[in-house]
């Protein structure tokens, strides 16, 4: 009876802290799914800019700010944070040169891009080799053998 009990414990106690694991697990996927949303919301902005569609443009930005705001993860790290603010304060101008409104919305998606939370390795395991490049011909006669005959 006694082993009985034991064994019970031991398996709330690993139940515990796998439902733990699996809930840090799935609060950093849906930061990464906030962040990748609004990585979205601000290249549709982009398209809406070069369409001369500010108020389409800016509904965008502001549904970005939004996800980025939406999960706590992000706003925790400095660099999203400071990119939360700069996409708040955003505002489209209606110009016919969108370049400037474009070149910014295009430097904060590489600033979001380059802090994206990433998801862990399933298991430890290492990410899979990249496929090995076809080999190249070289320019000159040993590497067409039918340009010889």
């Amino acid at each position: 009876m006694l082993a009985v009990l034991i064994a019970w414990q031991v398996g709330v106690h690993q139940s515990r802290a796998e439902v733990e694991r699996l809930s840090e697990e799935l609060t950093r996927a849906d930061a990464r799914l906030n962040a990748l949303e609004a990585r979205r919301l601000l290249h549709g902005a982009v398209l809406q800019l070069e369409s001369r569609n500010f108020g389409s443009a800016q509904e965008r930005v502001d549904g970005a700010k939004r996800f980025l705001a939406a999960s706590q993860e992000l706003t925790e790290d400095a660099a999203l944070a400071d990119l939360l603010a700069q996409v708040e304060t955003f505002q489209t101008n209606v110009d016919p040169n969108v370049g400037k409104q474009v070149a910014r919305l295009a430097q904060l998606m590489t600033t979001l891009d380059e802090h994206l939370p990433t998801p862990e390795l399933p298991h430890g395991a290492p990410p899979p080799e990249p496929p090995p490049e076809p080999p190249r011909l070289e320019d000159g006669a040993e590497s067409a053998p039918d340009a010889q005959q």
